[in-house]
Formats: structure tokens, sequence, C-alpha cells
């Protein structure tokens, strides 16, 4: 049984790196064992040995030992997707494998469930498509002088996801209130200014999900995110035809 804290959105990222573990939970920064999981002995055997397959033949910029040991790697990631999906029903596994260029999902969230609780649009239901957003997941977040919206290739503006223009303000407002009160050293000037800050994201939240119906929007203001909104019934991302280039080539 997985503790819902650690994968708090049951989207569980498949992300080699030179760390612990593979698996990420909440935020993509939370390495995850095959225990806190719930894997199998098996599974949780075969992730380890991935894992280090990689740490062993990968050699940074330079790129893979072999063809052979790439196409193992690739073959065998692959392999334990399919698996995690298996043994974690109801998860959506966003896999990113970029030391063999490959990037997608698989698995899905138990039908009628988002991390909102709100309840999925019916399948078949037309939604605004943007460019800039195919997971159809947005991020709530404050950065410095950044704009307050987040999705697949970064930050976006309240324009590119066509949000009214008073919304927009809104959103520029609380960015604006971000830079002017916040210092990346000493943080927030007052604890009355902190949490100001974070009920008017709460306030923000439901009125962009109002505007993207079949879009997840996740407020991120601190430790524990916030979500409204819901995809459409078992859908999943299909991501644009943009090749993910191994980190050597």
């Amino acid at each position: 049984m997985v503790d819902p804290r650690l994968v708090p959105d049951r989207v569980l990222h498949v992300y080699p790196d030179y760390e612990p573990s593979p698996l990420l939970g909440v935020d993509r920064t939370r390495p995850l064992t095959g225990a806190e999981l719930g894997l199998s002995t098996g599974l949780a055997g075969r992730v380890e040995a991935w894992q280090s397959l990689f740490e062993a033949d990968h050699r940074g910029r330079e790129g893979w030992r072999s063809d052979g040991a790439a196409a193992e790697y690739r073959g065998e990631g692959l392999a334990i997707v399919a698996a995690l999906v298996t043994e974690l029903p109801g998860f959506v596994l966003e896999y990113r494998l970029w030391p063999v260029g490959e990037h997608g999902y698989s698995g899905g969230w138990t039908r009628g469930w988002s991390p909102s609780g709100e309840t999925p649009l019916p399948a078949g239901t037309t939604v605004r498509e943007f460019d800039t957003a195919p997971e159809r997941w947005i991020r709530l977040m404050n950065d410095y002088s950044g704009p307050p919206l987040w999705a697949t290739y970064g930050g976006i503006g309240p324009e590119h996801l066509d949000l009214p223009e008073d919304l927009g303000h809104q959103l520029d407002a609380w960015q604006d209130e971000f830079d002017r009160e916040y210092h990346w050293g000493s943080g927030w000037g007052s604890d009355a200014v902190a949490h100001a800050h974070a009920a008017e994201g709460r306030r923000l939240l439901p009125l962009i999900a109002a505007d993207l119906p079949g879009h997840v929007i996740e407020l991120k203001t601190g430790d524990e995110p916030v979500y409204a909104g819901a995809w459409i019934d078992g859908w999943l991302p299909v991501l644009p035809e943009v090749a993910l280039t191994p980190w050597a080539e």
C-alpha cells in the first residue's frame, strides 16, 4: 500500500539519474524505494538492477559504453514501466528515459478519481488544446521574475491559455507580490504576508480550473500541493512528436 503523502497525485515519475532510485514521487524530487511503493521483491530488485546498469554503463556526456548497453537499458526500462502499471493500478506512470530518448505516459488513474477530488469529465468531452500544455497539467507557482503559471515546457503567461483578461491581471498581481515581498535568502517579510499570499493562491486556483475544464491545476505555495479541476475520465497525455535527444548526442 502506497503512503498517499508520498504520491498524493498518484503520478509516479520514472526518471533515471545518479540517485538512489529512479522512481520519484511528488514534485519529482523525492526518490522512492520499492518498499515505500509496496512493490514486489522481484520488481523492486529489477528497478535496482536497472539503476545499477545506468550508473555502470552511462558515462554522462560521453553517452553509453556501447549500443548494446543502451538497447538493454531501454528494453528493461520499458518492461519495468509495464510491470509498474500492473503492480500500481490506479496510478499514472510518467517515464522520461532521457538516456535513450524515450518519454511518455502509461497506466491511468482509477476511474472516477482525480487528485482534486473532483469528478472527471465524461469520456468524449471536448477540451481546449494548448500547444504549451499538452499534458493538460498546469501549475500555479511563483518563481523570481517568472510567470505565475507553468506547464509542460516551463513558465507560461495567462495569455498562453486564453484566460480572461481580468483573471490574467489577478495572476500577474499575485506574481508581482511575490517578487516584491519574498527574498531568496530570508523568505517572506512576515508570516501574515506569507499566509495572505497563499490564501490568494487558493482563491485563484478554482478560477483557473473553471476556465480550463479538462485540465488539472496544481497550486504550489508550500510543502503540500493543492489541486483543482480534472482530466477526462481515463485520459492519458499524448505528447507531441518531439524528439527527446539523449544527452550524449
